[in-house]
């Protein structure tokens, strides 16, 4: 959203500092300036003035800085990336960030966008910083996602000369790739006036980005004129409104504000708004249906990485994958529309109102609710029953995927409340909510009757049927117990009071249900305006049975009878004491005990007592924590348990007897939650040492209305005849894929091998790894696993052959087997399935991308099946990289290939059949004196390590194996020198590869050999850094540590480069120097961090370098020129830090050559030591600061004038002693306020300095100042006092001034200062006489 802002002409220079305080300037006037303190009261005005006068002069001149130092800023750092939130505007959460780059230039400071980036796009440049804004950005998604850390979509601008420089689509897939990062974590933006050059190329961009699984946004939209030809020419999926509309916020923009989101919609493209400044801006974009804002309403400035965390906890919350995709589905709603309209957030326990168009916020006005907030307050303080209504409502509309309505009754209003889901899963789901307000009409008397029951009955009751007997139908009015829409109209009464029986009603009360039904059909004409009550179990969506209220009354409505049918909770439902309560009434009524059926002679515990005791049926049951409360003999005996103690208050978990409990958990639940029994379900128990297969069925236990317990009964298959086959089934069948499961695989790998083995018949295996299917599934929740995990299978179906052996082993790996084909006709289907892989943008409405790695085999490469999937396995996941991806089988362990990028071994990687170089690690090429980044593909590996034009004599690569390394010496005639190598076979990119691994074997000798030397180096460590220690000066301590190692290690110079204040320069602060030799501090001033730049290069892998040969050196890094001039041999650099800040180094210069390679690990302690002392000189420094500048003016106090009194003054000098006080300063404090009396001084001491300098000014304290200056005579001292009263005059202030003169050095300070002072006062006692006269 930036990249446009910044190609814009700048004209104005808009006035965003002039905010700043007075007394902000002033406070760093004193430190910084050189004018006086109030001269800056006078450019704040004037600022905008000059900085609009200096911009064209800075545009000319830092164009070419740009083009000449991009490259060299990108490398250093000083190029940053910063982050910019996005909100969801729905709900104020971060559901993106836009990266953004930043130039913090050491010589130039910050370099603006508008600055840099038309030059970059002028000098075919800007393709090199996208590429490093989208890398950046990528490792930072995959950093966070490494530690676990909240994660959103980052937007990345690209300019319109990416497209023709690069391929984006080609270079995000490869950084994605690599880093494991599912693309729909990056987004891309185009600015619309790229389409105006460059459109052919840009619209077939666009479509392989979107191929990929990038979402692409056109930023700016509305800026330029070619907004709406982009869309007609593009397939686009987000617009981006310009920051224009909301810089005048008029009732005319809000019109084209609303015109181009309903366009948007239209088209199937989502929006967003950049530049949103205020609430009201943001609430209105809600109101109208904008998905996304960005601006000062969500966060003024961007953001650096390491500061997100900061962000999360201070700002918003970051919003989740599934939120970003749910609210993704629902963002084309359209809520510009006359409809009331509202979208509601429901999180399966209770709804909450997002948003709400104008329509609707009209309609609520008429309940008395003003605001979004007050409607959430009412819903969650709506009654009970209103609540169980809505939540009836929602339930009906994720189950059924269709519009639900329902009738409420609020401030004598109905409301036809329809609600459809749009969009949700895993108790997450957002609804559409349309509401409309039924219009009063004139009532007849009989309607108005009708009217006023109603209004009254649809506060009290949830469900209410109309049933009009001359027609013979039900009209539903609203409806809770049944799923039958609130509306609808049943035809037969009888028969659909039959089924409503049927479904919900209690058995037992199925009978008298009936006959309290049949009445209504004779209804007599005296019967007319009354209601009979009933009461029966009503089967609740839990399982349980609630007992119901029905009331049914009869009333002529339009001249025919008609009756209306209610139902509500029996009062007793609602009572927490209810079951005492109960007996209370029964016995008011004479009912102390209930009746006994006297007809059957045979008890239900007769029954069940038998059926317990001598059935061979395995019965148990539970309560509803699933702990056993008991079982028949034939259960215990089955389990040997001896008695009922071990079993009761335990549960399945406790007792071990499943492998998995969650499909028993799954199907308990279902019994006690819902009440719906199971019958011959399948599952395995472990019993007397070994699995077995078994049947179960499991029924809920009703005590009175509610569900206390299930009963079940099992049976072991085994006895079966049908036992083989469903142990088949049970043992090698994947039940989501209807694949072999790993243990199918097995057998199906023997098969095969045995298959060759006695019949000849070769066979071709491969393994298949998804990635992207583990993050998916813990992004989206079960049931959008399971459609990813189907559509994959299907994607697999459907290209392979109908003899192919499949198996899903978990994560979305699969391995198949193929008879009588070879490697590369298994190879041509395994790339189809890829190829229709990748084309999967979403799945049940969620954004998903998958790539696909495959190993293939042979299955003659192998002796037996287990070596067979040992070698296929390997291949696969030793291509695999490391990044989050895991389940690896067997024994390989998968390394990133960046390790060998910090080994001090020579690693190279080579395909085995051609000898293409693939990979060569930094050690080797560095040994090859190459650049870091030399471009080694294309060469061959005999060519880099031995110099030869072929394939060297001894390549062991017809004897390499994958199980172990090949060990040979080699010596090379090239360089004379020894090798040890050895060499393995590994899997790249589905190629066998050569890996090699070499060490050069004199250099291994001089490292023993330094390890030797580093011992007795330690000793003379010790005594270095002792010197140091005992000495109280830090500087001296230093001083003699650098000579004592200079001496030890025969250096001819050790010097010390300290960083300077300004953190880009450096200065020799310190050194030593042999007899023999020239120093070198004087030439070694206020050197840039540009010329050291190799060594700070060199200190981001170590804090210690040791260059061997320096005019090698010196020739790679020219640059250096500075810091080499003179002839070096060698020399030893170590960076100093303290709490991780850069001090500078210390350099050792030609120390002797022996041990030169034992340096580094003593020099450690060295740079640990100096650092430390170097701390503690800067902290004395600063202390004696503290201690002798007065913090307010920034010159001398008492104590500096007793220093300087002591040590500066020359004996034999005249000098004046000249005494100041302020005038007026109590006057200035007392009417202005101690700022205004601050500057005064400030002042003050500001024209004291100028004339005397600062190092003769001190302030005594209050309003006294003394000045002590080289003074020969009176009438020298009366011009200086003269020159200080000018200066005072011209700066708007005055004070009384006394002298005296005396030759130092001075025995009597204070009495100097009192005859001065003395001599004040007489010369503000004669301006006072003066002034009077």
């Amino acid at each position: 959203m930036e990249r446009t802002s910044v190609l814009k002409k700048a004209t104005v220079i808009k006035n965003t500092r002039q905010s700043l305080k007075h007394a902000s300037i002033t406070k760093n006037c004193t430190a910084n300036c050189s004018h006086p303190p109030e001269k800056c009261y006078n450019e704040v005005n004037d600022y905008d003035t000059c900085i609009g006068e200096r911009v064209y002069k800075v545009n000319n001149t830092i164009r070419d800085y740009v083009a000449n130092h991009f490259e060299e800023a990108l490398q250093s750092g000083c190029i940053t990336v910063c982050y910019e939130p996005i909100l969801r505007a729905l709900t104020n959460k971060i559901c993106s960030f836009e990266a953004l780059a930043r130039w913090h230039d050491p010589e130039r400071g910050e370099i603006l966008p508008r600055d840099f980036i038309p030059v970059l796009e002028e000098t075919n440049k800007i393709h090199l910083l996208d590429h490093f804004i989208a890398k950046t950005a990528i490792q930072a998604l995959h950093t966070r996602q490494q530690q676990d850390l909240p994660i959103v979509p980052v937007v990345i601008n690209l300019s319109r000369r990416d497209f023709c420089l690069t391929d984006p689509a080609g270079v995000l897939n490869q950084l994605t790739e690599k880093y494991q990062l599912p693309h729909i974590y990056l987004q891309v933006e185009i600015t619309e006036t790229a389409f105006v050059d460059d459109e052919a190329i840009l619209t077939e961009s666009i479509q392989k980005l979107r191929a990929s699984g990038y979402t692409v946004t056109l930023d700016n939209f509305g800026e330029g004129h070619s907004s709406l030809a982009a869309l007609q020419r593009c397939s686009i999926d987000e617009i981006s409104l310009d920051k224009v509309f909301f810089e005048n916020f008029t009732k005319s923009s809000r019109l084209l504000l609303t015109s181009i989101l309903l366009m948007a919609k239209t088209l199937g493209i989502h929006t967003a708004a950049e530049g949103v400044r205020t609430k009201e801006q943001a609430d209105f974009l809600r109101r109208i249906g904008c998905e996304k804002m960005q601006g000062p309403v969500c966060r003024p400035h961007a953001t650096a990485i390491e500061q997100l965390q900061e962000v999360q906890a201070q700002a918003q919350q970051f919003e989740s994958m599934l939120e970003q995709q749910v609210f993704h589905q629902v963002g084309l709603t359209n809520l510009v529309t006359d409809t009331p309209v509202a979208l509601l957030a429901d999180d399966g326990q209770s709804l909450h109102l997002l948003t709400a168009n104008t329509s609707y916020q009209r309609a609520l006005h008429l309940s008395g609710i003003n605001s979004i907030q007050e409607a959430n307050e009412r819903m969650r303080e709506l009654p009970q029953l209103i609540q169980s209504r809505l939540r009836a409502l929602a339930d009906a509309t994720i189950r059924n995927r269709a519009p639900e309505t329902e009738i409420f009754l609020s401030d004598g209003h109905y409301f036809p409340f329809k609600l459809q889901n749009l969009a949700g899963t895993s108790s997450f789901y957002i609804h559409r909510a349309e509401l409309q307000l039924l219009p009063q009409e004139r009532l007849t008397s009989s309607s108005e009757e009708y009217d006023k029951i109603m209004r009254h009955l649809m506060q009290f009751y949830h469900d209410i049927y109309l049933i009009d007997i001359q027609k013979n139908r039900i009209e539903v009015i609203t409806a809770s117990v049944s799923a039958i829409k609130a509306g609808s109209c049943m035809h037969g009464i009888m028969a659909a009071f039959m089924n409503f029986a049927n479904l919900h009603i209690h058995p037992d009360d199925h009978t008298r249900f009936l006959h309290y039904i049949h009445r209504l059909t004779s209804v007599s004409s005296n019967e007319i305006d009354t209601t009979r009550f009933d009461l029966f179990r009503v089967k609740m969506p839990n399982g349980g049975y609630h007992w119901k209220n029905f009331s049914l009354t009869s009333f002529r409505y339009k001249d025919r009878p008609c009756q209306l049918l209610c139902l509500r909770d029996f009062v007793f439902e609602e009572l927490p004491d209810r079951d005492k309560l109960i007996n209370t009434v029964m016995a008011s009524y004479g009912f102390t005990n209930l009746p006994a059926d006297q007809e059957s002679p045979i008890t239900d515990a007769a029954l069940w007592r038998t059926l317990t005791q001598f059935s061979h049926r395995k019965l148990f049951w539970k309560d509803r924590e699933r702990r056993f409360c008991g079982a028949s003999p034939a259960f215990l005996r089955y389990y040997g348990i001896q008695n009922t103690n071990e079993l009761i208050g335990k549960t399945d978990k406790d007792l071990g007897w499943h492998l998995s409990n969650l499909e028993m958990d799954q199907t308990e639940k279902c019994v006690l939650e819902h009440g719906e029994p199971v019958h011959d379900g399948q599952g395995r128990c472990i019993a007397r040492g070994r699995q077995h297969a078994i049947s179960f069925s499991k029924y809920p236990i009703y005590q009175g209305t509610e569900i206390v317990g299930l009963l079940g009964e099992f049976r072991d298959v085994e006895e079966e005849r049908n036992y083989h086959k469903l142990q088949r089934k049970l043992y090698l069948i994947d039940e989501e894929t209807d694949f072999y499961n790993y243990r199918g695989m097995i057998l199906a790998s023997v098969e095969f091998a045995d298959n060759l083995r006695l019949s000849r018949v070769n066979y071709t295996g491969a393994m298949l790894v998804i990635p992207e299917f583990a993050s998916i599934a813990k992004l989206y929740g079960p049931s959008v696993r399971r459609a990813v995990l189907r559509r994959i299978c299907a994607v697999i179906r459907k290209n392979m052959p109908a003899s192919v052996v499949g198996a899903h082993t978990g994560r979305a790996t699969f391995v198949l087997f193929l008879k009588n084909q070879s490697v590369g006709t298994m190879r041509r289907f395994i790339e189809q399935i890829r190829t229709d892989l990748t084309t999967i943008t979403e799945v049940d409405g969620f954004a998903c991308h998958f790539s696909m790695r495959y190993a293939l085999e042979s299955g003659t490469e192998a002796r037996t099946s287990d070596e067979f999937l040992k070698i296929l396995s390997s291949r696969c996941f030793d291509y695999l990289p490391s990044y989050g991806v895991t389940g690896m089988i067997g024994d390989q362990v998968p390394f990133d290939i960046e390790k060998f990028d910090h080994i001090n071994r020579l690693i190279y990687i080579a395909d085995a059949e051609t000898y293409d170089l693939l990979y060569v690690n930094p050690c080797l090429l560095h040994y090859r004196h190459l650049p870091v980044d030399y471009q080694y593909a294309g060469q061959k590996c005999y060519q880099l390590f031995s110099g030869t034009s072929s394939p060297c004599t001894s390549c062991p690569r017809d004897n390499l194996r994958r199980d172990c390394f090949h060990f040979r010496t080699f010596h090379s005639l090239r360089n004379s020198r020894d090798y040890h190598i050895w060499s393995t076979l590994v899997s790249w990119n589905n190629h066998s590869c050569i890996f090699t691994d070499a060490l050069d074997v004199e250099r291994m000798m001089d490292v023993h050999d330094a390890d030797k030397l580093t011992e007795q180096f330690n000793v003379s460590v010790n005594d270095i850094t002792s010197i140091a220690i005992q000495e109280e000066d830090p500087n001296v301590g230093i001083q003699r540590m650098m000579e004592k190692l200079g001496r030890t290690l025969s250096a001819t110079h050790i010097i010390l480069m300290e960083e300077e204040s300004d953190g880009f320069h450096l200065s020799c602060t310190y050194e030593w120097h042999a007899e023999d030799c020239a120093p070198l501090r004087q030439r070694l001033q206020h050197t840039t961090i540009l010329e050291n730049k190799p060594f700070y290069d060199a200190f981001h892998n170590s804090p210690v370098l040791l260059v061997d040969n320096a005019a090698v050196y010196q020739e790679r890094h020219p640059e250096l020129a500075t810091i080499h001039q003179g002839e070096l041999e060698r020399y030893a650099i170590g960076q100093l830090m303290i709490e991780h800040r850069s001090l500078g180094y210390i350099a050792i210069i030609d120390p002797a050559k022996e041990g030169f390679a034992a340096i580094a690990k003593p020099l450690h302690t060295i740079l640990r030591v100096t650092s430390i002392m170097m701390r503690n000189r800067n902290n004395i420094q600063k202390l004696h600061e503290i201690s002798t500048i007065d913090q307010l003016t920034g010159i001398g106090n008492r104590r500096a004038l007793s220093n300087f009194v002591d040590k500066c003054l020359q004996p034999g000098t005249m000098y004046a002693v000249i005494f100041v006080d302020v005038n007026g300063l109590k006057k200035m404090n007392d009417t202005f306020g101690h700022a205004r009396g601050d500057l005064l001084i400030q002042t003050i001491a500001y024209v004291l300095s100028n004339v005397a300098g600062k190092n003769h000014v001190f302030r005594l304290g209050g309003d006294e100042f003394l000045v002590l200056m080289p003074c020969s005579n009176d009438e020298e001292a009366i011009t200086i006092i003269d020159h200080i009263e000018q200066s005072m005059e011209t700066h708007r202030c005055s004070a009384a001034i006394g002298y005296v003169l005396c030759l130092a050095p001075f025995h009597d300070l204070d009495g100097l200062i009192h005859q001065a002072d003395e001599k004040m006062y007489s010369d503000k006692k004669r301006k006072h006489m003066r002034r009077d006269d």
